[in-house]
């Protein structure tokens, strides 16, 4: 699985932050197989592909939990000119995330 953070663009809205996928991203996301699943937990650990990764995993999962700022506890800056910062050092939080769900190997 060639997945990494571009695959991800954000767009926020009335009702919150909006994940929009890539075409690459949807092919993973519509195949599932359980290598699949396991490439995005191992991912989870990789500064250029947790935010992929659990984007992925939240949609695998059912999980739909946003705001204006945050998508899954995921944190999310959308500037004035629309550029997206996502700070790194969010990840082991979002490995937390999924640990706590038991859904990934111990951190």
């Amino acid at each position: 699985m060639n997945l990494d953070n571009t695959d991800i663009s954000w767009e926020g809205n009335y009702f919150g932050l909006q994940a929009i996928l890539s075409d690459r991203a949807k092919c993973v996301l519509a195949s599932k197989t359980a290598e699949d699943l396991l490439c995005l937990y191992d991912a989870l650990g990789d500064p250029n592909r947790f935010v992929a990764s659990h984007v992925l995993l939240a949609c695998v999962h059912g999980i739909n939990d946003f705001d204006a700022s945050s998508w899954c506890g995921l944190e999310v800056d959308i500037e004035a000119n629309g550029d997206c910062i996502i700070d790194p050092s969010q990840m082991d939080k979002i490995r937390q995330f999924w640990f706590r769900r038991g859904n990934q190997r111990d951190p």
